[in-house]
This record gives C-alpha cells, structure tokens and sequence, in this order.
C-alpha cells in the first residue's frame, strides 16, 4: 500500500528536497520552558496497519511543532530508531515508506516527557532505502506532517557492497552550518558519523538548561536538513556536558542531566540492562562493522598519566579487542570523540584530555591491532577543529605508524592554527576549515577514498588509501 490509500506511488517526487525541510525555526528558537522531569521518560508507541491513517503526505503542510526536524539512528538490517521533538498538542502519528513505493509502518506514538519521540520500527527489509514522516492526527486522519526523513537499513549479513560513509565533529550553534546544510541536501551519505561535541552546551547545569541548548543548536536549518538526509550513528565529547569535563570538577548530578540530554536528542537505542551505554557496534554487512567508543563518560581521571590510565573502562576494552578480532568485516571503523594519534608538540597544551594522557591503554590497544595483523582497522576522530588525515604514530616504530587516523570535520567551529605544522611523514593533509568528510569503502580492494568537503562542494582533499596491510595513499586526487 502507498502512502496514501488511493495508491499515489509517486508522491516521493512531489515532495523534493526543498520540502524535506519545512517551517524552520532559527538556530536561536528557544524551547518551551520545561519543568522537572519525572524519573520516567519512556515513550509510548502502538503500530497500527497503514490503512489506520489517513496521509496524503505529499498534500499536507508543515507543522511548526516540529522545530528540531526528525533523525533516524542505530540502524540495523532490518530496523531503525525513528526520532523527533513534538511541541505541538494533538495526537502524535509515525509513517514509513519505500522510497518511491508503498507504506510498510504506521504507528500511535504518545511522546515522553519533554515531547521526545523515539520508536524502533522493525520488519524491514536490509539494504532498502526508505523515507518517513511524523504526523498529527485527528482522529484517525493526518493534519499537517514533520520534515520528511530517509534512511537506508544496514546491508544483508553477507553483502560486500560499496558504502559511502560522512562524519564530522565540533558543531557551535554560534556558527553557520553551511557545510552541513550541503550535506543534507545533496549528500549521498549511506550513514552519518557523529564524533561528539554535537552541541555546545557549555554552561547549562540542569536538564532544562541542557534542552534549551541543545534545542538551539539542532533548530538550525544545516542541522535539520542533515539529520533528516540519513540515519547516524553518534558519540557524545566533553560540550555535551562541560569543557573538558572529567569526573570531580563537574557533579554526578550535571553529568546524569548532560548524558540524559544527549539520549533524548540523539536517535540511539537505549540497552536494557544497560540504559546508559553509549559505546556499541553497527555491522553493515560484510563491508564495514563501526565501534562507537564512548572516551568521555568512563574516564578515571586520578589514573591520568599513570600505568593504570584508564581512558575507557576494562569492559569497554575488551569489547573493542574482541571485536576488532572477530568481525568479518573488511573495514572495521573506530569511532572516538578525541584524537588516538600522537599529535604534534604544539597540541601539547591539550595532550590532557586525549588518549596520549592515557598512554598506557593507549599503547596496547595499537599494539594489539598491529599485533593480531587486523586489516582494514581505521580510526576517525574529532575535538582538535581539525580536517586531518595520517598515520596514528609519527615514527615507523611507534605504535600505530601503519594506522590510519582521520579527524573529520569541524562541522562549524573555528579551526585550529596549527595545521602547518602537520605534515610528512605522519600527515598527508591538514587544514581548519569546517567541511564535512566522505568515506567510500570498497570491500573488494580495501581501499577507503578520503573527501574532506567544503560548504561550496568543493575537496579540500581527496585522498586514496590502502589498508589490506599497512597504511598507505596510493591515490590523492
């Protein structure tokens, strides 16, 4: 069945790009003030048949009670969170179609508090591209609809296909998103890669204060169309909560408010017996699996610069080693909010608050990879307002020399002033500018192609590398 029940199957059409983003607030749009919470922030969502609901989505307008856009998240082969933020007072509606073809999920969704949506829609099919809409309801016909959403589900298990990859990190909400704004339109991103510092929310404290600054950052009309392009997979830094936040100088209390602000803002699933977690795993068949690291939330900073630095917790490790060893995927990606490589000595200022103050934990998970001769192992990172791409060690016989680091992005940040001094023989590239990164992996050859790519679409780089052993550019374009 279509989108609507008359059977228009080429109503995607009609609603192009320029309608995927409707009624945008202002990157400065202040969110309804919100009381506290109650401990219970669950959402309710019942799936009906699609014949349920009476969309014509095409026809109907946009609502303005969906100011930070819809985002889709965490996806598997054959399901995917479905995100919004409902301000508005009627009943809620979700619908999901092919792209270009019929309805597959209708559902009733009674927002959490705050008006946060997040539903998980299973049954789909892997590898197919599909577009959704949130819609207010009255009774059982739709009134007005949300920016429509796409997303693609992961890749059959056994699939060794291409896939294109964007990623970036450092977003002010005080700076233009034209970079991401570019990407959202006419990116061709199978999946959106978020290396933290999403929001700068430095200086809330509660958890109204973190809304309102995360509502300021996503109302944007970059971040609304970006998020509405693909689905993502995303990680939190320290602006998620504090500059540079590291256990005692910031209180439990402004932890648990940041970290449950990120959970409602971003479209991931929560783990049942570990609701939580931020580090998990994403298989895209046998092309990629993606590790999301979680650097920030399990840091202990007493061990700081000591044997036993512990900047991801023992578990936490051992997932990524056991991981890293038993996919059988070509590429397996690392995502961390901070840089795992050796920096050079004028980032030293900084070395603080990345892997090289933790240099213990550091040093054996390179050693492991190199090691255990993992092919196709390759990190991206972000935090330093940097567009790099280079090895992780600066001299042959560091650890990590035949690894492959990228900082992507900044988004929208002011870049660095040290990029000039990131060169041969660690770094092929380097430059400030905020852009958004490209990966397109092939499977059959191991080879990742690097695009670090303006707001005008034009490559500050476009860098070829081979990673069937150790790292190197065959290729810059």
């Amino acid at each position: 069945m279509s989108p609507h029940p008359n059977g228009r199957r080429s109503f995607l059409t009609t609603v192009g790009s320029a309608s995927l983003l409707a009624g945008c607030g202002g990157a400065g749009r202040v969110i309804p003030e919100c009381r506290d919470p109650s401990d219970e922030a669950l959402v309710a969502r019942t799936r009906v048949g699609v014949a349920a609901i009476d969309a014509d989505v095409a026809a109907l307008p946009a609502s303005e009670a969906f100011p930070l856009g819809v985002a889709s998240g965490d996806a598997t082969a054959e399901g995917i969170v479905l995100w919004t933020r409902y301000d508005g007072r009627a009943r809620l509606g979700l619908m999901v179609w092919r792209e270009g073809g019929d309805a597959v999920a209708a559902f009733r969704v009674v927002p959490a508090d705050g008006g946060f949506a997040h539903v998980f829609v299973d049954d789909l099919e892997p590898g197919e591209r599909y577009r959704y809409a949130w819609l207010e309801l009255d009774g059982g016909e739709a009134r007005a609809r949300s920016d429509v959403g796409r997303f693609r589900t992961a890749l059959p298990e056994d699939a060794r296909t291409p896939l294109q990859l964007a990623a970036f990190s450092c977003v002010s909400w005080k700076r233009e998103h034209d970079a991401l704004a570019r990407a959202g339109r006419e990116g061709e991103q199978d999946l959106l890669l978020l290396l933290g510092d999403t929001s700068y929310n430095d200086g809330a404290e509660t958890l109204c204060e973190y809304r309102h600054t995360w509502g300021q950052t996503l109302s944007s009309e970059g971040w609304r169309l970006v998020r509405a392009r693909s689905s993502l997979l995303a990680t939190w830094d320290d602006h998620e909560v504090a500059n540079d936040f590291c256990g005692p100088d910031v209180s439990q209390a402004q932890i648990a408010a940041g970290r449950r602000a990120f959970f409602e803002h971003q479209p991931v699933r929560r783990f049942r017996n570990a609701p939580d977690r931020i580090w998990r795993s994403r298989r895209w068949g046998r092309t990629a699996e993606i590790f999301v690291l979680d650097c920030r939330g399990e840091r202990v900073c007493r061990t700081r610069g000591r044997p036993d630095a512990t900047m991801i917790s023992e578990t936490q490790r051992a997932w990524l080693q056991r991981g890293l060893a038993e996919s059988p995927c070509a590429f397996k990606i690392v995502m961390t909010s901070v840089p795992i490589a050796d920096v050079p000595v004028f980032f030293e200022t900084k070395a603080h608050d990345r892997w090289e103050a933790w240099a213990t934990q550091r040093r054996a998970l390179l050693r492991f990879v190199e090691r255990e001769r993992i092919d196709g192992v390759f990190w991206i990172g972000g935090d330093l307002h940097i567009a790099s791409a280079g090895r992780v060690g600066p001299r042959p016989d560091d650890p990590g020399w035949g690894q492959l680091e990228v900082l992507a992005g900044p988004g929208a940040q002011q870049g660095s002033p040290f990029t000039e001094w990131m060169g041969p023989p660690q770094y092929d590239f380097a430059d400030p500018r905020s852009n958004v990164t490209t990966f397109d992996l092939d499977p059959e050859t191991l080879q990742v192609r690097v695009r670090f790519v303006l707001a005008s679409g034009e490559a500050m780089a476009d860098l070829t590398y081979d990673l069937s052993g150790p790292v190197h550019l065959v290729r810059r374009r």
